[in-house]
This record gives structure tokens, C-alpha cells and sequence, in this order.
């Protein structure tokens, strides 16, 4: 396993435990209500989530949409026992570990996948692209929220959390990611939306 995956899973271990601290869901919220409306708008039976964490956007979108299904995959069994428990009166929503670089899901599976603040933590983003791609449907939206080196201040936030925070992980600018979505087989109908001051919301499709 790569030394930078390993050190993340042993990150996300230990946060499982407090991760629904007051402090994470205040930093969180906005964001996931942003996700939601984007899901809301989207035509979809589908969802899946990378980097799910311990659930308290895929619940809230599974209950919003008791129709639809939700699959939330997480590297951390910590975080999936909290999202587990999280959701045991959810009918509409599974679990699964896993690789977001090697999704253990059959191609073109998913009407949207989301992927909130975890980009930043793969070794091989890359990859990890190229896997959310292929489990799309032809239609399929993804929905990315991760940093953004925009701004002068963004870039100085962005900055220490690369070597102070979390060292190791990275962000990019808005042309970089876009060669990124490009190379990975997404189409160009891929839209950039800031929030915050370091953050975006990211849609692309197929």
C-alpha cells in the first residue's frame, strides 16, 4: 500500500472517533447543503459517494430521495461503523469499503457520484478520476468539492494545509484540474463554482 495511503487511513482511523464533533459539522454543512441542491436538480436513481466518511451527507441525501439509492464507500472501517450506525433506520442506503482508485463497482452503475473534500487525500488522483468516470452512466454527473488554488488567499490556506495540516495531500489550480477531467474521459460541460474562500464545486459530466 502507498506510504501516503497508509498514513491516511491511520489519519482517518483515528478522526473516525470524533468526527461528528460540532467543529467538522459546522465546517461541513454549507457544503453539503450545496451537494444536495446540485442532487436535487440532477435526474438520478443512483448515487454513489467516494469518501463518504461516516454519512451524514449520504443520509441526508437518502432520506431526501427515498426513491433513489445510496452507496457510500469509504477506506476507513472506523468511519464505516459511524456511518453504519448512522443510518440503520435508512432503508435506501449500503456500505461498501473501498479504493477510490480502484472502485470494487461494475461500469456505468451510478447516475451521480459525489466525491466531498477527499480528492486532496489520493495518491493517484488520477486514477481515481478515471475510476469515477467509468462507473458513470453515459449521462452520469460528478460532483467533486475539494480546495482550489484560485485566489492569493487561497493559495496561502491551500499552502498549509499541504504542509502543515495534512501533509502530503494536494490541490490544484481550475485549469489543472480541468486537463485532469479531460485526460480522465470526461466530457468538456464541466463546471467550476467557488465557495468559501479556498474551496469549489466541481460538476462534470461523461
Amino acid at each position: 500500500m502507498d506510504s501516503l495511503k497508509k498514513k491516511s487511513l491511520a489519519e482517518f482511523e483515528t478522526l473516525s472517533r470524533h468526527y461528528d464533533s460540532c467543529a467538522v459539522s459546522w465546517f461541513f454543512r454549507p457544503f453539503y447543503k450545496r451537494i444536495a441542491k446540485e442532487v436535487h436538480s440532477i435526474p438520478h436513481r443512483r448515487i454513489l459517494s467516494v469518501g463518504c466518511g461516516t454519512a451524514t451527507l449520504e443520509v441526508l441525501l437518502a432520506k431526501a430521495h427515498p426513491a433513489s439509492s445510496v452507496v457510500g464507500l469509504d477506506f476507513s472501517r472506523g468511519m464505516l461503523e459511524k456511518a453504519r450506525t448512522k443510518a440503520i433506520d435508512v432503508k435506501n442506503i449500503a456500505f461498501i469499503e473501498g479504493d477510490a482508485e480502484h472502485l470494487p463497482l461494475e461500469a456505468q452503475s451510478f447516475d451521480i457520484v459525489i466525491c466531498s473534500h477527499s480528492f486532496h487525500h489520493y495518491p493517484n488522483q488520477m486514477q481515481a478520476l478515471t475510476e469515477m468516470n467509468r462507473v458513470l452512466t453515459d449521462d452520469g454527473v460528478l460532483i467533486l468539492v475539494d480546495g482550489l488554488k484560485a485566489s492569493f488567499l487561497a493559495k496561502v490556506w491551500l499552502f498549509f494545509v499541504e504542509h502543515v495540516l495534512e501533509p502530503g495531500v494536494r490541490h490544484f489550480s481550475a485549469s489543472a484540474l480541468s486537463a485532469m477531467f479531460l485526460k480522465a474521459g470526461f466530457s468538456s460541460r464541466f463546471e467550476i463554482e467557488k465557495m468559501m474562500i479556498a474551496y469549489a464545486i466541481i460538476k462534470a459530466r461523461r
